[in-house]
């Protein structure tokens, strides 16, 4: 499938960030955060825009893929671990300072924003939607690893404890400013339960345990079978069964995206 391309200079990293676009900008917007490889590109390379383009070309949504930085901040395992986080820190600012304002420039909807990804991208989604409900009305994250520190040996700083959802969902209290708003929402997020999947499955387990505990009961937590690898064939199939569900949820709320919240 044919997606229009945006690049913009990105004032929180100093660089060109990219975002292809699908579909119609009157639909439901998603914000598809990319695999391992960073790349705009990588959903519509593996397939998973060909797999969800019923619900595009029938204008029920529209899909914006997003550039990564994994490869600098969470896959950089022989950088300094304070520059990476650091810049993982900035990233989260470059998608929501910078990209976010300007979804409604080529979506016309008015309705908020859904957060989605595979892998890694499922953990840049799911922080950006926990971080910003005000701007996300829900989550799509497949195969995610929620705490971060598994990706710095243990490790944590500031910047690393405000991007790892394990570790800033444990201490998030009912007087959060966005405590009211998560009930709200649609979350979904799922994992095989292949070997393959560690740890980011045990970490799902820890996360569910952790909105379970703060009574956050519409996050569905769903296992998928053993025979089931983190890959683009499990992925896509998640995501046509996960993303027809929250677009009805958001049509039925009409939730509204306000950026002056």
């Amino acid at each position: 499938m044919e997606g229009f391309y945006i690049e913009r200079q990105n004032k929180s990293l100093t660089k060109n960030l990219h975002m292809l676009v699908y579909g119609s900008p009157d639909a439901i917007p998603v914000l598809l955060f990319p695999d391992e490889t960073g790349y705009c590109s990588s959903a519509n390379t593996n397939g998973l825009i060909d797999g969800i383009a019923p619900l595009i070309e029938s204008d029920r949504v529209q899909i914006l893929c997003c550039e990564g930085l994994d490869k600098e901040t969470l896959l950089n395992g022989s950088g300094d671990k304070s520059w990476r986080s650091a810049r993982q820190e900035a990233y989260y600012h470059a998608v929501a300072d910078e990209f976010v304002p300007l979804v409604s420039s080529f979506n016309h909807s008015g309705m908020k924003i859904i957060a989605a990804g595979c892998g890694v991208g499922a953990t840049q989604a799911m922080t950006m939607f926990l971080r910003h409900p005000d701007f996300f009305s829900g989550v799509i994250a497949l195969g995610g690893n929620y705490d971060l520190k598994t990706y710095f040996d243990g490790w944590c700083d500031d910047n690393l404890y405000k991007n790892s959802p394990c570790d800033f969902m444990r201490n998030i209290t009912r007087r959060h400013k966005y405590f009211t708003i998560y009930p709200d929402c649609s979350i979904f997020i799922s994992s095989g339960r292949n070997e393959a999947n560690q740890p980011a499955l045990s970490t799902m387990m820890e996360l569910e345990y952790i909105l379970n505990s703060k009574k956050i009961n519409n996050a569905h937590f769903e296992y998928w079978g053993y025979d089931v690898t983190p890959d683009y064939y499990w992925y896509t199939k998640m995501m046509q069964c996960y993303l027809p569900i929250a677009l009805e949820q958001q049509y039925e709320k009409g939730t509204k995206l306000d950026l002056g919240a």
